[in-house]
Parts: C-alpha cells; structure tokens; sequence
C-alpha cells in the first residue's frame, strides 16, 4: 500500500545510536528485565484462536513472541523515562512508520487516495516565520520582509520588534484575537512555541503527533500523578488537535456567570452574536452521514434504554470520516484557526512566529494616573531552535496572552504580578472512561474503533430530585475519545503479560466512553508544568453517575464484557452472569483517587479541557482580569484564552473559548482606538462604516463604532461647539438610521449604539433642531423589545432614563408612562441585580394615564415571568427577537397561535417544554391573557381575564415545578415595588384616580400568583393602602358601596375572600360608612351586612353559626375563620349604627336575632349580647362604638401588630374576653 509523505518531525522512526537517556549498562540490563516482565514472549499454546485473527495468524504468531526485551526497546523506554513517561514505548515504528504488531492487533494508520491527494498550500505561508528554519544571521531580515520595525541590540544579543499588538499562542483565544486585531488596522505579531503543520505533513502516527502536536509531548501530569492532561501545542492550538466538537455554552452557565458572577457580558446579545459569528466562520454543521463504531455504540446503547442521545456539531464537513483528527486532521477539512482566523490575521498583514516562547513580561510603573499599578510594553521571547540564540525583544501597544489556562498564569506570575486569582481556579473537566468489547459477530456496529468521526454523539447523564447536593441540571455528559494503541496500552490495567496480549489483540473491537464532569472543585498551576487538583465529593458522585450510566449503555449495546481502567482491571462479562449480578457490579463501581493516594486501588483521570486559571471577574478580588479581559495589575495587558472562564463550562469548550475571545478582542480595538484623541480620526470612523460592506447594513457588528460615537459626543460637550455639533450630526444620524433599519437582521447588539446617540439627542437637539421624541419611541418600539432581555442593554437602559430623569419628564412627559409594561420586562427577566436602578427610574413611569393598569402589570409580575420563560422554552433566547418578529419569522405554533386574532380555541402542543412536567400537555391559547402579559406599550386596560385556561395551566404548571430563580427574584422583588408605588399614589395621585383604584386592588385580592409567602406580602400591602386611603377620605367608602357590598357578598366563597369581607367590615363600622352625609349610602351598606347575617341565620354551615363534620382535621381553623369574620360583621352593624341612629332599631333587631340563636359560635352571640346592652345607653355605646380618632394612625401607614384585634380595639376588654384564633396573616392557614 502507498505511504503517505508527511512532514519529518511527524514521521517517527528509530535513530540508531543517538540515545541520549544517559543510562548505564547495567541500569538499561535492569530495564530490560522490566520491559520483558510487562510485555513477555508468550507460549503458542495459551493463544485462543478466534475467527477473526484467522487472515493474521502469522502476525498475531509474531506479536505474541514479541518481548519488552527486544532490541531497541530498552533504550526506547529510556528515553520516554529520561523525558517524561513510558506512554509510547511500546508501541513503536520504524523508519518507514510501520509496526510489526499493529496487524496482528487489526490496527492501520489510513492511507486512502482521497488523503495521498492533499494540497501542499501552506495558507499562512505569506506571514509565518518558522524559527527552526533560522538563524541569527537570517533571522532580521526575515522580520524585516514582514514589515515590521526591527533594530539589533548587538551589546545584548537582542532583536527589538515594534508593533501595535502582540498576541501569545495561536489557539482558539490567540486566533481569534490576531483576527481582530489585524482586521481593524493594527500590526499584529503572533509567538507560537510550537511548530506550523498544514494536512499534507500529517501523519496520524500516534507517538510522533503525541510528543510534536502537544504539550510535553502529551504525557503532562498533575503533581500527585491523579491526572493526565492533554493540550495542544502547535500552530492552531488546541483547535488543531481537538475532535471536532463544536457544543455552544449551554444557558444555564451563562446564567450562572452572568448573574452570580456579576459579568452581565454572558447573558448579552454581543457574546450570542459572538457564538453564531464563530460557529459561521469555522464552519459548524449539523450533519453526519455516517458514524464510527463508538458513536454507534453509544447511540445504540442509549436507544436501547430510551435514553435521549444527540448529534454533536462539528466544525468539520457532514461525511468527515476522520478517526485522527485528534493528531491533526490529514484531509484539511477540520476548521481550526490555523485555516480560518489566522488566515484572515495573515491576509490583514499579521506575522507569526513559531518555534519561539515567551518567556517574561514587560513592564513598567503606571505613571498617566491609571488605577492599574503596572503598564505592559510587551514580552522577551527566546526561540527554540538551537540555531538562533538571539532573544526577541517584542514591544507593543497592548499585549494579549492566548496561551491557555495552563500557561498563560506561570508567564504572569514569573513576570511578577501577584493577583492572587493568577493561577487558581483552575477548571479540568475530569474524564474517566468505560469499556465494552464487542466481537465482530455483532454485526449491526460496523467498523473499528479508530474509525470514524470521533464525536458524534453525546448523552447527557440529568440530574434526578433524588440526587443529594445537587449544583446542576446535568451530572455529567458521556462521549467517545480517540484512543490509539498506544494510549489504549498505557491506560489498560496491566494484570499480566498474557491479559495485556489479550487486550490488544480485541483493542480494535473495544469501545471506549468517556464520562466528562463539569468540576466544581478546582486545582492551581502556578508554575509551568507543575499542576495541584483535587476533585470534591459532588464531583465524585457525578463521575459515580457517569459511569456507572456508560456501562449500563455499553451493555446494552450488546458488549460482551464491560470494565473500567481502575487500577485491578475492574471487569465483568455479561453474557455469564445474571442481570442481578452484572447491576450489583455496577452499582460497586466508583470513581478513586490516584496511583500516589492511599488505597488498594486507583485511578487514572484525564483532562483535555482546561479554564478558569486566571479568571474573569467584577473586582481584583473576584478575578485576575476584568470584563475586557484586561488585567487589574498591568495596564495594556490582556488575557483572551481559556484562563478567563469564571469555572467550568460542562460542555467541549472551543464555542466558548472562541466567543469570549471575539467579545474581548472587540474591547482590546476599543482600548486601542481610545488612544486615538482627535475628532477628526472618529468622524472618519463613522464615515468609513457608512462605506464599509460589512458592516454598511449592520453598523452596530463593526465595536469601533461605538467607541467613536461615545468619543465625539464627549468632544461636543467638552468643547461647547455648536459648528463641531453641527458637523458630528449628519454622520450620527445616519448610523441611527442604519442600525434601526438593520435591527430586523442584525445578529449584533444595537442597544448600547443607539442609547449613545439618543443622548447626542437629547444634550444637542436644540442645535440642530432635532426632535428626540420619534427618535425615543423607535428605540423602544424596534430595539428595546428586541433586546431587553440582554442585561448590558437593559443596565445601560435604565442608566440612560436616570441621567436624564429631569429631561424626558418635562419633555416628553408620557414616552415612559407608555412604555411601562416594555420596562417592567427589564426588571422581570433581569432581576434582583437591576433592581437599585429600576426604584430610581420607577416613579418616571407613573402617570394618570399609566397609574390604573401599571398596578395589575406590577402584581402580575411573576405570571409574566413563567410567560416569558414559557417563550424562552418554545422558541429560544429571548435576546433579538419579539413577539412581532417571532410571527414574522420561524415562530412556534403557540406564539403564532396567540398573535393570531381569528384563533377562536383548538389546542397546540407546546413543543418546547418538558416531557415529564405538567407544560407537555396541550394549551388552550384562545385567550388574549398571553398577549396581555407579553405587551411592549400601555393600551389602558387595567382588567386581565383571570378566569382564561391559559392563566389556569400556567399557574398549575409553575406551581407544580421548581421555581427558576429569575421567578424566585421577582416574587422577592413585586413587593417593595409595590410599596414604592402606593407611596408615590398616596402622595401624587388625586383621588378621583385613587377611587378608581380601589375596585381594582379588591378584585385583585384573592387573584395572585398562587405563593404562599408572595401572597401573604401583596396581600399585606393591599389592605394597607385601602385602609390607608379610607382613613384619609372616608368618602370614599361611600363611593365605593356597590363593589364593596359585591365584595362583601363573596366574603364566604374562599377565605381570601373572608379576610378582604372581614377588612371592609372594619372600613364600614370605623368610619360611619363614609361619614353622616351619606346616609343613603350608609344605608345600602348597613344591609348588605344585614343580609351576610342572615344568610348565616338560616344556612347553619356557613360563616361560624355551625360547621360541617366533613371538615375533619380542618374544621377548628375554617370555625375560627368564619367566626371572626361574623364578630367583624356584628361590630360593624352596632358600629354603623351608632354613626347613624335611624338605623338603631334594625341593629337591634338584627343582633337581637345572632343573640337568641345559641347554634351560632359563642363568641358571635356573645357579643351581639354584649352591643344589644350597650346601645340600651347611648352616651356609652357612642363612646365606645363611635369613631377611633384617638388611635388613628399616620395616613399612608397601619399599625400591623394589632393584627385580629384591630376591628375591636375600643370594645370593652369583657367584650373581648373570648376573642381567640389566630390571624389572617398566619402562615399556617
């Protein structure tokens, strides 16, 4: 079979005589005897011959009298000792890169035409300078031909380079960042230490990719030896050796930093943009038409179980059938960024340097007053080839270290910076691995184990309500890993010669899972090479879980012995024993330390994601570096890698990577333009853009742009020059118009662009005659509602409305009165942590017209939040998108249901929601309640249909299920908001409005999101207002009679409706029934009370005269319940007639009939006993039942401790003797 040619250093071979292990005879005599015992020559008779070793016998003859003590071995192993591990001594080629043993094993490196006929482009050829090509005599003038600024400092034996940005690694932060860079006009350099390979010097050889490709030749270990760690180490970084896996950052993280980690760039419409942006450029697809052995394994192992199994994306074509990827992919059809940003860096006049380590930051003293202690000049660099001694002296505008989270905090704290967050927080995302073999006579799982897309499948092992110190809904994600023969050799437990013989000859029929924990606990590397980690007991019960979920997968894909890779060879095989027996072994599978722990066994965990070393964060105290990924020491130093991930993502981590680093490079050309002082270099900014194709029809896509927008606006007011305004205009104005006409299509952010200009609006209206007016309403109406569920927009929003409170007010008094329920989104979905900014900006949108319907929308709240998330759910991200364009586009049939006016009531399945919770079940959406909720503008309307189906399941559906905790915020939330509001209403509103608002506060009352302890305090602040505002104008209660008599008429439909009776009964009797003008009213209201009497006179289970049996446990509370309410009614009768003494002698009736029927509670007749003897003295009774001016409280305040006994207060203390149960506001009810 043709070989492939390849590139030299990935050849492999032996080199005879050139051993350099510095071994002695005897010491290598004594490591011969070593290797023999782990690989020993083996008798023929202990060979079992299988069928499918029948067209290899004389290969597998071979192998099996092979011996660790052959000739070179030895030395072989030596030199793996000598540098760093055995890993690869086993298994070794020679000069023509074959290996007797990999066809006895059924092992083959490809060799198929379609890989013989790869290109020898070298796409970044135009820009890289490889430095183990060099020598200090050509090594200048190579630098020169580049175009950089290159003088030679002979004395020092340094080479001094001058540029804009210089950027260290080339990975998926270091890509990322040359692109960027170059592409905005800055002169880039890139140090990469390793090697530059293109698809045509590829050899998918496995010891020779291992030790070029990654670092320290793929056999980096922690400290205790617990962990094996792989990382790339080669132009492209990790994206050049990964498998492929292209999984976006799930929303549950990015909630987590975001809002735990106060870093709202998580949860913006920049870094989503920022995901699809690289998901687009290295060429993310869904589709794959054929899988490998593994992820047919593993598909059909979860299929089997009813397991949930997805498709991985790839960054690759949807037929790559690529197995090697993992030792850089030979077709070239992989997009890592050596083929995709860094060309792009390369083309915009980028230069990259490989072979070539940096070795020290520079710095010097801060001096121009920034808070950062330290500025960044650059970094001196040293390169690896023996033939170029002269160190590099890299001097830049800003510095940005892309090395990775295991390099980039040794290079920091070597430099001398000494955050303490530099090297901690170190995230691995720890792996352990399961087994199964599967002979060929299962059929249906075609193909080999080094065969196909590596990733194409994954299982999500979901956490259950069962599982104990629960932090995620996900326990761990199980995939498969490249695992040639040689790894597979090195992590198999060694039992004895003839197992390890065994082992390999079914190594190609043995599927591998891999069970990858999110960590929570975290590890530190400050030092290079030298790595401290520990997993924490949740991590351990995850890996638990994982584990044992990939065995019961691998055995239910048919494997005929399952295992792990502990130390003891830890396998079953399934065909022999019971069900019972094989779950028993299961379940006794657990996760142990590692080999230099104490313990009869142990484990050997891997990691090939690494993150969060020098993490990102609010303060110096939170985080190594800032949301800009600068760094809190050193001015003009940056960090764009892995290392600013607060912790651990949980998923493959090249999105995330790749995205952070987009957003942070944006911010770095934003730093860069900010030295750029001038009026005249931003103006031409702004007219560049209006030119520029890409960025013409989304102008906010192009960072700098904001950036000068904010600079000239600053300028204008910084000089108080109507002529430079009158300049500045016309260019702003049409990048308003172009990001507004763009917001339909845009995948970028405009929020933060068109809040910048609307404030040149409103300081520079006046000058160029410009009405902000429609300018405000289309930011609302187009933008707003597209982007308040982003929390940079919706922070930023809400600092607009403060600044200029004063202004938008007096001028334009009802844009925010209009815009509430729009405005109420920001704080719903964004939370607690908005919630300073929002008090400040609340009372701006209180107005007659918005006062009545802001009230339903505040209590509301929490409904809109499951609304909104119940969209989220449906249709995705909330971030771009409304309800408007949602219909427009590809919207969920619920969604487009309820924009639908002419839906008159068939039901739709909400496809978006869980399997398992309540929300699966069909919705009824004929019902305007959804739209209500979900509105943008105030239409007036201050009734909400409650009664609709749609209300019904949403309310059972979120009761039924955990609270989220953005619904758990805002039940905390709605509360002091209320407060906020009946003060500004008691203080501002006129009564004619507070009048009207009072119906709408007792229809409300038993109507609420259905929480206990949200109820209680809305409830709480309800009664409060209302007896606030009957204290202050009694009138009102005569106003208000026909509502208050229908509400006192539902007193015995639930006890909501009990205790709201119950306060209207205290309203009624305290303040005369609106005072001694309206005897009228005073009247209708005294009969009303009349007839609640009487109703409980002549049905006995109502109200306290009786209660029914079938009650059981509950009968003594719904009995104290209805008979305070009956004593409140019987007060409020001698009350009311004590106010107005024509209606004395109904009263006494009245009461005389409650005295004389002995079946009602004792504590009701009592007291209408107690009231007959006292209306028989008139001056007593009008002293005692008469008006409580003596105690009345401040107005807009009541006294809450008085609590059961309020409405009897000033009845004599004989009265009140037997007065017992407990209060409404218990919990307990």
């Amino acid at each position: 079979m043709k070989k492939r040619e390849c590139h030299p250093l990935l050849k492999g071979g032996r080199v005879e005589n050139k051993y350099k292990h510095g071994f002695s005879d005897a010491e290598i005599d004594s490591l011969t005897s070593l290797c023999e015992i782990v690989l020993p020559p083996l008798p023929m008779n202990s060979l079992k011959t299988r069928k499918e070793d029948h067209d290899t016998s004389e290969a597998v003859e071979s192998f099996w009298n092979t011996s660790g003590s052959q000739y070179p071995i030895p030395h072989e192993a030596a030199e793996m000792l000598a540098k760093r591990a055995l890993t690869e001594a086993i298994i070794l080629v020679d000069e023509n890169g074959d290996n007797p043993a990999w066809k006895a094993i059924g092992y083959e490196v490809s060799t198929n035409e379609k890989l013989t006929n790869i290109s020898n482009k070298r796409p970044l050829e135009k820009g890289v300078i490889e430095t183990m090509h060099e020598s200090d005599s050509t090594l200048l003038q190579s630098l020169l031909k580049k175009g950089l600024n290159v003088t030679q400092d002979p004395k020092n034996n340094i080479l001094k380079v001058k540029c804009d940005a210089l950027v260290i690694g080339s990975g998926s932060g270091g890509g990322v960042a040359a692109s960027v860079l170059s592409s905005a006009g800055h002169k880039v350099v890139v140090l990469e230490k390793g090697n530059y390979f293109v698809p045509k010097d590829y050899s998918s050889l496995e010891g020779p990719s291992l030790n070029e490709l990654y670092e320290t030749g793929g056999v980096l270990s922690s400290s205790d030896s617990r962990m094996l760690i792989l990382a790339g180490s080669t132009v492209g970084g990790g994206s050049a050796v990964n498998w492929s896996a292209c999984i976006k950052t799930p929303n549950s993280v990015l909630k987590e930093w975001s809002e735990e980690h106060n870093l709202p760039l998580f949860q913006s419409l920049e870094y989503l943009s920022a995901m699809e942006t690289v998901c687009k450029k290295i060429g993310v697809t869904e589709n794959c038409t054929q899988e490998g052995f593994q992820n047919q394994v593993l598909r059909k192992g979860c299929q089997n179980l009813g397991l949930d199994v997805d498709y991985v994306l790839r960054n690759s074509s949807g037929n790559h059938y690529c197995g090697s990827c993992g030792y850089g992919c030979p077709t070239g059809e992989k997009q890592g960024t050596q083929v995709t940003w860094l060309v792009d860096a390369v083309d915009n006049g980028a230069v990259l340097i490989t072979g070539c380590k940096a070795e020290r930051l520079l710095f010097e003293s801060n001096k121009n007053g920034n808070t950062r202690k330290k500025k960044c000049l650059g970094v001196m660099a040293k390169a690896l080839s023996s033939r170029v001694t002269m160190k590099l002296q890299i001097e830049a505008k800003v510095t940005v270290s892309a090395g990775g989270a295991l390099l980039t905090p040794p290079l920091m704290i070597s430099s001398g910076l000494k955050n303490k967050n530099i090297g901690r927080n170190l995230h691995l995302h720890p792996v352990l691995m399961t087994w199964g073999y599967f002979p060929d006579s299962i059929s249906d799982l075609k193909g080999k184990n080094y065969e196909g897309g590596i990733i194409t499948s994954v299982h999500k092992v979901m956490s259950t309500s069962s599982d104990s110190n629960k932090k995620s809904d996900t326990r761990a994600i199980i995939e498969t890993p490249l695992l040639g023969p040689a790894s597979f050799a090195s992590l198999c437990p060694w039992e004895s010669g003839l197992d390890f013989k065994n082992r390999m000859l079914n190594y190609p029929r043995t599927a591998h899972l891999i069970t990858i924990i999110r960590d929570f606990a975290s590890g530190e590397v400050t030092s290079e090479g030298r790595i401290r980690y520990k997993l924490s007991k949740i991590d351990k019960e995850n890996m638990k879980a994982g584990l044992q979920q990939g065995l019961r997968i691998l055995i239910a894909a048919g494997a005929v012995e399952v295992g792990t890779h502990r130390s003891d060879g830890q396998r079953i095989k399934c065909t022999e024993i019971s069900e019972n027996e094989v779950e028993e072994f299961i379940e006794n599978v657990n996760p142990v330390e590692g080999v230099l722990s104490p313990g009869e066994h142990w484990n050997l965990y891997t990691s090939a994601h690494q993150m969060g070393s020098c993490r990102m964060g609010v303060n110096e105290k939170e985080g190594a570096v800032d949301e800009n990924g600068e760094s809190w020491e050193a001015q003009g130093l940056f960090v764009c890698d892995a290392s600013v991930l607060p912790n651990a993502v949980g998923v493959n981590p090249m999105i995330t990577i790749q995205s952070t680093a987009l957003c942070i490079s944006n911010r770095i050309v934003q730093y860069l333009m900010s030295r750029e002082r001038g009026w005249d270099f931003h103006l031409r900014t702004l007219s560049h853009s209006s030119r520029d194709s890409n960025t013409a029809n989304d102008p906010a896509s192009d960072p700098s742009l904001l950036h000068s927008v904010k600079k000239l606006h600053d300028l204008c007011k910084a000089e108080n020059s109507d002529d430079l305004v009158a300049r500045v205009y016309p260019q702003i104005n049409k990048i308003f118009q172009r990001a507004v006409a763009s917001l339909s299509q845009s995948r970028t952010s405009n929020g933060l662009l068109l809040l910048v200009i609307l404030q040149f609006y409103l300081d520079f209206g006046e000058v160029v005659l410009h009405d902000a007016d429609p300018s405000l309403r289309t930011f609302f109406r187009s933008c707003l509602s597209r982007e308040f569920a982003d929390p940079v927009v919706a922070e930023a929003t809400l600092e607009f409305l403060i600044s200029n409170k004063k202004k938008l007010l007096t001028s334009f008094p009802n844009l925010l009165p209009q815009f509430f329920p729009l405005l109420l989104k920001l704080i719903a979905w964004n939370g607690e942590r908005l919630e300073k900014l929002f008090l400040k900006a609340f009372p701006g949108l209180i107005s007659p017209g918005s006062f009545l319907p802001l009230f339903p929308s505040l209590v509301d709240l929490p409904i809109s939040v499951v609304a909104l998330e119940k969209v989220e759910k449906s249709s995705g991200p909330l971030i771009g998108s409304n309800i408007a364009s949602i219909q427009k586009n590809t919207a969920p049939k619920m969604l487009l249901a309820l924009m639908d006016e002419a839906y008159t009531g068939s039901t739709i399945e909400d496809g978006g929601g869980d399997s398992e919770s309540e929300e699966s079940g069909a919705i009824d959406v004929a019902d305007p309640l959804f739209l209500e909720l979900l509105k943008d503008e105030n239409d007036g309307i201050a009734e909400r249909p409650w009664s609709s189906p749609v209300m019904a399941q949403l309310l059972q559906s979120a009761v039924n299920t955990l609270y989220s905790d953005r619904l758990k915020a805002v039940l905390s939330m709605t509360p002091r908001l209320l407060d906020v509001y009946f003060s500004i209403s008691l203080h501002d509103m006129n009564d004619s409005l507070i009048c009207a608002l009072i119906p709408i506060l007792m229809s409300r009352f038993a109507t609420m999101f259905p929480d206990k302890i949200f109820s209680y305090e809305v409830r709480k602040r309800l009664l409060e207002f209302m007896l606030s505002t009957f204290q202050r104008s009694p009138n009102f209660i005569a106003l208000l009679k026909k509502p208050i008599m229908d509400r006192v008429g539902e007193a015995y439909d639930s006890p909501d409706k009990t205790e709201l009776a119950l306060q209207l009964c205290w309203a009624i009797g305290e303040h005369g029934g609106g005072g001694g003008s309206h005897k009228d009213e005073a009247r209708e209201l005294f009969e009303s009370l009349e007839l609640l009497l009487y109703e409980n006179l002549s049905s006995r289970s109502r109200l306290g005269m009786t209660h029914d049996v079938s009650l059981g446990s509950d009968k003594d509370t719904y009995r104290s319940s209805q008979s305070r309410l009956l004593c409140f009614v019987v007060t409020a009768i001698a009350k009311l007639a004590t106010h107005h003494r024509e209606l004395l002698p109904r009263a006494r009736v009245s009461l005389g009939k409650v005295a004389r029927s002995r079946n009602s509670d004792a504590r009701v007749w009592r007291r209408a006993c107690d009231f007959l003897g006292l209306m028989n003295d008139p001056a007593i009774c009008s002293s005692i039942l008469g008006p409580s001016h003596g105690t009345a409280q401040k107005v807009g305040s009541i006294n809450w401790n008085e609590g059961a006994t309020k409405m009897v207060a000033h009845i004599p203390f004989y009265v009140l003797g037997e007065q017992e149960g407990e209060g409404y506001f218990s919990l307990s009810q």
